[in-house]
C-alpha cells in the first residue's frame, strides 16, 4: 500500500521538467515547480512507508478505504496536484480478519447481527465521553492485546493497554502525560457504558 503511494509521487516527479540551473534567476513559474519538486521529495519517504496510523477510515458497501492526507501543508496546499493518497480493500479480503460479528455485518450485511455477549470477542464501538465528545472504540480482547481509540473530530489514534477484561468488564488504560482510565461494562443490548477518568480528575460518563 505505502509502495503504490510511493509510486505515485515518483511518477508525478519523473514527468515534471529537470531542476532549474542553480546559477539562474527563477520566474515565477520556475520556483513553482521546485518548490514542489522539493515537497514531493520530502514527502516520498512518508508515503512509502506501510505506517497507516494517521490514515482515516471509511467503510464502503463492499469495502474499506483507508485515507492519508496529501504531502501539502497549508500554506502552499495548491501546490499539491495529487492530493489525498487513498487504497480501497475488498471486505472479501479481509475475511480472515473479521470476527463473526464483523463477516455478519461486512461480507453477509445481514440486518440480524448479534455483538458476542462477551468483551473477550473484541469488537468496534462508537459513542461520548460526557455526552459531548464522540469517540470511535477499538477493543482487543486478548487481556495483553493493545485498544486503541480516537475523537472523531481529530482522527487520531491513541492507544490503550488493558489489564483486566472479562466477559461483561474491562477497564482500558491510556498512557502519556494525563493519563487516563476507561471503566467499561457490556450491557444486555450489546452496548458498553462506564466512565473515563484522567489521572486526578473527575469520572465522566461514557
Amino acid at each position: 500500500m505505502g509502495h503504490e503511494r510511493g509510486q505515485r509521487i515518483e511518477a508525478f516527479l519523473a514527468e515534471l521538467p529537470p531542476p532549474a540551473d542553480a546559477t539562474a534567476e527563477l520566474d515565477e513559474d520556475d520556483e513553482r515547480l521546485e518548490t514542489q519538486r522539493s515537497m514531493y521529495q520530502e514527502c516520498l519517504p512518508r508515503r512509502s512507508n506501510s505506517d497507516l496510523t494517521y490514515n482515516r477510515v471509511e467503510l464502503g458497501r463492499d469495502s474499506l478505504k483507508l485515507i492519508a492526507e496529501g504531502c501539502a501543508p497549508h500554506v502552499v496546499l495548491a501546490l499539491d496536484d495529487l492530493g489525498e493518497y487513498s487504497n480501497s480493500i475488498p471486505y472479501a479480503q479481509l475475511a480472515d480478519d473479521f470476527s463473526p460479528y464483523g463477516r455478519c455485518l461486512l461480507l453477509e450485511q445481514r440486518s440480524d447481527c448479534q455483538r458476542p455477549a462477551d468483551l473477550r470477542a473484541g469488537g468496534a464501538y462508537r459513542g461520548k465521553i460526557d455526552g459531548r465528545y464522540a469517540i470511535s472504540l477499538v477493543l482487543e480482547g486478548n487481556v495483553y492485546a493493545s485498544s486503541s481509540y480516537f475523537y472523531e473530530r481529530y482522527a487520531r489514534q491513541i492507544e490503550l493497554s488493558q489489564r483486566t477484561i472479562s466477559a461483561d468488564q474491562v477497564r482500558l488504560y491510556e498512557g502519556g502525560d494525563s493519563p487516563a482510565i476507561f471503566d467499561l461494562h457490556l450491557q444486555p443490548d450489546g452496548s458498553l457504558t462506564g466512565t473515563w477518568q484522567q489521572q486526578g480528575g473527575k469520572a465522566l460518563p461514557v
